[in-house]
């Protein structure tokens, strides 16, 4: 199931180095193997729910969340080229007008954002969003309903895969194999990023997303999806 393995700089699926339930010892399973993973207030690993295995990464939300710390900073250093960011995630409902970050990949020379996918809601709808730096590039929005990764009061959550695509200069956001009609072309070099966070903003400031995430993969030079696919894993 992982393809271009070569090319995968980070893998947390939270089985490694045990799926204990409210452990926050999560091994890096990539060929890199060198990424250091940090949980901050109540994100820990969680056995309650999981898409595969036997656990995964909960965020309850508020100022908790993960760090990677990247200790080989060119890992991360996507350049112009292509990439993949991918996962699964089970979010619970997302308030109108707040808009949670799933991931922040940040430079801590200047403080400043490199990339960034976040969800939000206005209205009835809900949405993924892209950013590089503080621009945003690309978004999806979706009619909320029970087949919609962020929820309105009363539905239940289930999961859903999410991948991030760059390929030939073009980005789009795959939500269960599909991709949304909007696309955008992007030709930024995005180099810097020391600190991965997973479920809020790097500084950890009431930007956390409610949600657990399992098989968070993330692979520089190789766009894995350039038309809509069937889910299977990563």
């Amino acid at each position: 199931p992982y393809e271009n393995f070569d090319k995968t700089v980070l893998l947390l699926n939270a089985e490694a180095p045990a799926a204990t339930d409210g452990s926050t010892e999560i091994q890096d399973l990539s060929d890199q193997g060198n990424h250091v993973t940090t949980a901050h207030g109540g994100a820990a690993i969680t056995t309650d729910q999981y898409k595969f295995g036997a656990a995964s990464l909960e965020v309850p939300g508020g100022n908790d969340g993960f760090t990677v710390n990247i200790t080989d900073e060119t890992a991360f250093n996507f350049g112009t080229g292509d990439f993949t960011v991918e996962f699964w995630m089970r979010s619970y409902e997302v308030s109108s007008g707040h808009y949670p970050t799933i991931l922040d990949a940040w430079d801590s020379s200047d403080d400043s954002t490199v990339w960034l996918l976040s969800s939000g809601q206005t209205g009835t709808s809900t949405a993924l969003k892209y950013y590089e730096g503080a621009i945003g590039v690309v978004g999806d929005t979706f009619t909320a309903n029970d087949t919609n990764p962020w929820f309105q009061s009363g539905v239940t959550p289930a999961w859903f895969h999410i991948a991030l695509v760059r390929a030939s200069g073009t980005v789009k956001i795959y939500v269960n194999g599909t991709a949304d009609t909007t696309t955008a072309s992007s030709s930024t070099d995005l180099t810097g990023a020391d600190r991965l966070s997973i479920g809020n903003r790097a500084t950890m400031s009431q930007r956390g997303i409610h949600a657990q995430i399992d098989d968070l993969r993330i692979d520089k030079g190789n766009a894995k999806y350039t038309a809509n696919f069937t889910v299977t894993d990563n």
